[in-house]
């Protein structure tokens, strides 16, 4: 038995899966509210349930996550406590078990490749809109890392500039940056982006926020699709189990594409995660079992 973990910048999800990827439960606890890396360890363990029967932890988290699982970056607010710690050794010193541990992009892409979104793509970039924006090229189901594991950070990736100061992407296409757009537009309170999405059809204020942060996402999408051309980009979080909202992004970017990009077509599509809950918890479980299997060689 294998105990996947994802730690999000709102949520923290749990699965145990067999040798086989079958899950045989999950549950999903928030993301704590800690300032102090060492109590937020000692909460994941807690909340991880009997380890009787497991063998290894997979965890899978935000930000760059080194090759022997140190975190090199600092991430969203609840997990800015983990920076500078090494995630493998402090769960392996609590549990006794093997740890294994990378970006949640990278697992997700991973995840919706073997088992979603992604199936026999010859080149891919996932693209996940959540508390910042995670993104993961990959040519077929190998993860391109780049020299210092930038490559596809697309939050840090400048969407434009105001005065000489980067606009990060992060800024205006996460879905924390639709939460805080529209209430600096709007002083009328909702208490979620995903309730900002709901209301934009009743609601003029948030329907002119939406209509903004699509042509946002249209345009990263764009940057994606000139600097890596991949055959497919998979768009996953929470708003890939909105596919209406999916498909007003795909739009946007097709808008685009059709009016600049015609000669040659540049041919990258749209999809969205087949797998939106899972595809992290599936995907670090693969990762980590490849990475067994290629120590056990």
């Amino acid at each position: 038995m294998l105990l996947s973990i994802d730690i999000g910048g709102t949520f923290i999800k749990f699965a145990r899966l067999t040798e086989n990827y079958a899950m045989q439960a999950s549950w999903i606890i928030d993301t704590f509210a800690l300032t102090d890396a060492t109590v937020f360890y000692d909460s994941l363990v807690a909340n991880m349930g009997n380890l009787q029967d497991v063998k290894q932890i997979a965890i899978c988290l935000p930000g760059i996550v080194s090759d022997t699982y140190d975190i090199l970056s600092k991430a969203s607010p609840r997990v800015r406590s983990l920076y500078d710690t090494n995630v493998a050794h402090e769960i392996t010193k609590r549990t006794g078990l093997t740890v294994f541990a990378c970006n949640d992009a990278y697992a997700a892409a991973m995840g919706e490749f073997h088992f979603g979104s992604l199936k026999n793509t010859s080149s891919s970039f996932t693209y996940i809109i959540g508390t910042a924006v995670g993104g993961c090229f990959m040519i077929g189901d190998s993860i391109q890392k780049g020299t210092d594991n930038y490559a596809a950070n697309i939050s840090m990736m400048p969407l434009s500039f105001n005065e000489d100061k980067p606009i990060w992407t992060y800024t205006r296409c996460s879905a924390s940056a639709l939460y805080h757009r529209y209430h600096a537009y709007s002083k009328r309170p909702l208490p979620s982006a995903k309730a900002i999405i709901e209301a934009a059809e009743i609601n003029d204020d948030a329907a002119h926020v939406v209509d903004q942060w699509i042509a946002d996402i249209a345009h990263s999408l764009l940057q994606v699709s000139i600097a890596y051309n991949p055959q497919h980009i998979s768009i996953g979080g929470g708003v890939s189990n909105n596919s209406c909202l999916v498909q007003r992004i795909e739009y946007a970017y097709l808008e685009i594409v059709q009016q600049y990009f015609h000669t040659p077509p540049l041919s990258t599509k749209i999809v969205r995660f087949q797998n939106p809950q899972h595809a992290h918890l599936l995907g670090v479980a693969y990762l980590a079992n490849q990475k067994k299997t290629t120590s056990e060689i």
